[in-house]
């Protein structure tokens, strides 16, 4: 919210209900930062990021605009980068709130609102782009959460650290 008075507010009262999630990724975001410590391996950063994250973000040429274009993330610094990655759904800019629609005749679309006017919805995620006419259209709902998956942190501390080495280095 542009108030950071009733931004705090808002804050604090999310924060309150992801207590013990909030709390949880907290902790594993500390046990990740461990592997920073190490240099990355930058050539397997790039094979990683293109194997995983391409299919969804670009970054330089490489990738698709399903999720936020990474080019020159690298600024924000790698603890940033490794809070987004492990806890996709902390911080989420509205334009990247996926939307679950269900249309009358009960077909489900997922995804980002590319555009919207009286009478069209443009939904795009991974697969590509859906028009849906809004007299189609039984619900659209916000989920609230991010289009990037949880459990990233399966990927293991190195790669997720060669991951964010390889953004961070390419600025």
């Amino acid at each position: 919210h542009p108030d950071p008075v009733v931004a705090g507010k808002a804050s604090k009262v999310f924060d309150a209900l992801r207590g013990p999630q909030l709390t949880e990724k907290s902790a594993l975001i500390g046990k990740f930062q461990a592997a920073f410590l190490q240099p990355p391996d930058l050539k397997s950063g790039q094979d990683l990021f293109e194997k995983n994250c391409a299919v969804c973000h670009k970054f330089g040429d490489k990738g698709k605009e399903a999720g936020p274009n990474l080019t020159g993330v690298g600024l924000h610094g790698e603890s940033v980068l490794l809070t987004h990655i492990l806890d996709p759904n902390r911080v989420v800019e509205g334009n990247f709130i996926s939307y679950n629609v269900v249309t009358k005749k009960d077909e489900e679309y997922t995804g980002l609102i590319k555009s919207e006017n009286s009478e069209k919805v443009v939904l795009k995620n991974i697969e590509g782009e859906v028009e849906l006419r809004r007299a189609d259209i039984a619900s659209m709902k916000s989920s609230g959460l991010s289009l990037m998956p949880e459990g990233l942190e399966a990927l293991g501390e190195k790669n997720i650290r060669d991951i964010v080495g390889y953004l961070a280095a390419t600025v």
